[in-house]
């Protein structure tokens, strides 16, 4: 495993569009502010400051496609929604899953 795969880039194009396929939500852990500056359409804001306290509302979107501005906050919310047992990957940064799927 390389430092890529633990920061949540290596094998995540398959899991990003296997979820895409199962219908997935796109959910992005940037803050409100850097959300309203541009983001994907449909997609759901839960910054991943309060990440946490939206467990509930989570589950019934799954599988979830975590994005953000780089990467990494998107790779940490993986990491810790991973943990609590939701169906997740890390789509990286918004722009870069943009350009993916359009």
């Amino acid at each position: 495993m390389g430092l890529l795969d633990i920061l949540g880039f290596g094998q995540n194009k398959k899991l990003v569009e296997d979820a895409i396929k199962r219908g997935g939500t796109v959910v992005d852990v940037r803050t409100p502010q850097e959300f309203a500056q541009g983001h994907l359409d449909g997609s759901k804001n839960y910054p991943l400051d309060n990440l946490s306290s939206h467990i509930e509302k989570l589950k019934k979107l799954e599988p979830l496609i975590l994005v953000c501005a780089s990467g990494m906050r998107s790779g940490s919310a993986n990491k810790m929604l991973k943990n609590k047992g939701l169906d997740c990957c890390n789509g990286g940064s918004w722009r870069g899953l943009e350009k993916n799927i359009n």
